[in-house]
């Protein structure tokens, strides 16, 4: 990892290097992971360079200059211990900055005519699926309980389904498995758009349907409409920051690969990359992301900011 150079840095991971050992620190990557000699930046790295290329373990052992099984083990154990240390910020409850920010929100989208006077909306929800290879129990005992949450009959694939809520300073304050049973709890003090696909309630305005519209209501269709495209930006950057989940079948079900927890993990990271760094939809919205002055030293103000 030494011989790397900034711009190599930059390259393989989507941070520079002096992120990425800011990063590692606060998200207190352990020593020596797995009882193989590692810095905490040494194996941040390896699986940033996973997640953002999807190279093979064979690639990154070559790449790291490392042994194979080092870095199998280094990636299965980050991807268990970042899943479970990020997993509640992605919980809207955990946004501890989101309530003094919502007025603000609201007032700038109204005066750059991105929202519509009175909706309090703060926020946009849309889903998104992960595309992954079939599982080795699915192929040796059959379709069980979690390959038939993931089946897709319709597109004759698997998919993994998520659903988010982003808001316009680029980040993304809530993500859930889009389940049929699963189901956000309406606890938001401002409201949330979607598309007509979604069912209208205290804290979730849709899109007005049918051919009969008003003008009113065809102008707050196509205002809100504009705006909340901003989800499918935020879900194209985890997608361009981690190329991992471009391709059908480079992720597998179970074992180290972990896929169902990449997903979240990469959405955290880009997070974090868009408070570093700003965002399409922060500049199009013009909301700037949580100040941090472009530094991220400990976990308590990655939670600040997040």
């Amino acid at each position: 990892m030494l011989k790397y150079t900034d711009v190599d840095f930059r390259r393989l991971t989507g941070f520079h290097k002096n992120q990425l050992t800011q990063i590692a620190k606060a998200l207190k990557i352990p020593q020596n992971v797995s009882n193989f000699a590692l810095a905490p930046d040494e194996s941040f790295f390896i699986f940033l360079v996973r997640l953002r290329n999807g190279y093979t373990y064979s690639v990154l052992a070559k790449l790291c200059n490392r042994e194979i099984s080092t870095i199998s083990r280094v990636v299965s154990f980050l991807t268990c211990y970042l899943y479970h240390i990020i997993m509640p910020k992605l919980i809207v409850t955990s946004a501890t900055r989101l309530p003094e920010r919502l007025r603000d929100i609201d007032r700038a989208l109204i005066e750059d005519d991105r929202s519509i006077e009175g909706s309090n909306v703060v926020a946009f929800i849309d889903g998104f699926h992960v595309k992954i290879g079939r599982s080795h129990s699915h192929a040796r005992h059959g379709s069980g309980i979690a390959q038939n949450a993931i089946d897709n009959v319709h597109k004759k694939t698997i998919l993994l389904r998520y659903q988010a809520v982003t808001t316009p300073d680029g980040l993304c304050i809530d993500l859930s498995v889009s389940l049929a049973a699963s189901q956000n709890d309406p606890f938001m003090l401002y409201r949330v758009y979607g598309d007509p696909a979604y069912r209208s309630s205290n804290v979730l305005v849709v899109g007005f349907e049918g051919q009969m519209l008003t003008p009113d209501e065809e102008t707050q269709n196509k205002t809100m409409s504009a705006s909340r495209v901003s989800t499918e930006w935020f879900f194209a950057a985890v997608k361009n920051n981690f190329r991992i989940f471009n391709d059908n079948g480079v992720l597998k079900v179970g074992g180290v690969r972990g896929c169902g927890a990449y997903f979240p993990i990469a959405i955290f990271l880009t997070n974090i990359k868009h408070c570093l760094e700003g965002s399409q939809a922060s500049n199009y919205f013009q909301v700037d992301p949580p100040p941090n002055n472009g530094r991220i030293h400990e976990w308590n103000e990655v939670s600040r900011i997040l």
